[in-house]
């Protein structure tokens, strides 16, 4: 699956558009300082990236090669999804991180409640666990906070998928007449299917863990 053109939109109104290389905000227990462009798109550590720019045309080429990993691991994670729930959780996987996709280490969208939930089948679930994804360097960040109220109502958008209901038994069929070949009867079911503030201009990053305050 990929994304929509109005969930690469939403991706990239969250993210914001830097030309030129910035520090991200740290990560708590980790001294490395990470230097970012485009539209989120990591450098890596160093001070050699300071003053680093790029042109709008390579930000655009950074970002659609960035999204495909995202695209690629929600495709491959949660394989059931309209086109809002998918744009949405690509989203918070393009933010916090893909993960590891075996499940055997914590962290990032692979092993997040969100993934968990969506694949439960439980829509409104996952939805309110986007809301988990709210801090920053250990501390929960107003930036994160809105960016995930975003993203959950972006996911809930979509047409909504539930269980089929239970049809009741069909009447048995009349004895055939002049025939012993077996009436067919077709069943049908029905399938269910760092941030930045546009408006205050900060930045922020969510690292791979969740919050539940209870």
């Amino acid at each position: 699956m990929r994304l929509s053109p109005a969930g690469v939109q939403f991706i990239k109104g969250e993210e914001g558009l830097s030309l030129t290389a910035y520090r991200d905000p740290p990560i708590a227990d980790q001294n490395a300082q990470l230097w970012s462009v485009g539209y989120g798109h990591q450098l890596g550590k160093g001070p050699q990236w300071e003053g680093y720019t790029i042109t709008r045309a390579e930000a655009d080429r950074l970002f659609d090669a960035d999204r495909v990993s995202r695209e690629a691991a929600v495709s491959y994670l949660t394989p059931v999804a309209n086109q809002q729930q998918f744009d949405a959780m690509v989203s918070l996987a393009y933010n916090i991180g893909i993960g590891d996709q075996t499940r055997q280490k914590d962290g990032g969208f692979a092993t997040s409640t969100v993934q968990r939930l969506h694949n439960l089948g439980d829509y409104q679930g996952a939805a309110d666990a986007f809301r988990l994804w709210k801090n920053s360097a250990g501390a929960v960040n107003p930036v994160l906070v809105a960016r995930r109220e975003r993203e959950r109502s972006l996911y809930l958008s979509g047409p909504t998928y539930s269980q089929p209901a239970q049809s009741p038994a069909p009447a048995p069929s009349p004895a055939p007449v002049a025939s012993s070949t077996p009436r067919n009867v077709a069943a049908i079911t029905a399938a269910g299917l760092v941030f930045f503030c546009p408006s205050c201009g900060a930045r922020s990053a969510s690292v791979g863990i969740e919050v539940d305050d209870g």
